[in-house]
């Protein structure tokens, strides 16, 4: 059996430290889209979208009207923002608790685990699930684009582009899990040989 450094075990817990408490603001974060419904209820959705820090003006010369500031469906973008912002965090939150069970077991020196298994496929589907995430805020995203041609590059700034880098990391989470699967099959197989 291997033998793991004491640095290398040090670093695992650092970093399943942080992770943990990565995973705690993680839950404060559920907090956010409460505060796009409140923006939305007191109607300073298209104020925080102009003035905002979170938000970059497109080049160009750009003049908004006021009946397109009155137009804009707020609404809509609101309820995009807090569904997709909601989705994200909680599959960020279970991405994460997954990518700690994988550490903590190699910290335990459980390198071929079926928890490992379990938790690799639990990173694919919170992964996809991500994907569907960044759809609802991409939407929102392009109505501010789209409005007030302002891109939002703050907390929930994702772009349609943001939803093909996300699906290829899915993609590649299920080949490395499907690998992983696949070795631990041969790993089972020469344990019964032996």
């Amino acid at each position: 059996m291997l033998i793991m450094s004491k640095w290398l075990s040090a670093g695992l817990n650092a970093i399943m430290i942080f992770g943990n408490i990565a995973v705690f603001f993680m839950y404060l974060c559920f907090i956010v889209p409460f505060y796009y419904l409140y923006e939305a209820i007191s109607g300073r959705i298209v104020n925080s979208i102009l003035t905002g820090d979170d938000f970059l003006l497109t080049p160009g010369r750009h003049v908004i009207s006021a009946a397109v500031m009155q137009s804009f469906p707020s609404w809509p973008y609101a309820i995009l923002m807090a569904i997709g912002i909601a989705i994200n965090v909680w599959a960020g939150i279970k991405f994460l608790r997954a990518l700690l069970e994988i550490l903590e077991n190699i910290d335990q020196q459980h390198y071929f685990s079926t928890e490992n298994v379990g938790s690799l496929k639990t990173m694919v589907m919170a992964q996809l699930v991500m994907v569907v995430a960044d759809v609802f805020m991409a939407s929102g995203n392009q109505l501010s684009s789209s409005w007030f041609f302002r891109i939002n590059n703050g907390v929930a700034s994702a772009t349609w582009p943001t939803c093909f880098d996300d699906l290829f990391v899915a993609i590649a989470l299920g080949a490395i899990y499907v690998t992983y699967q696949h070795a631990m099959a041969i790993k089972a197989e020469n344990d019964l040989t032996v």
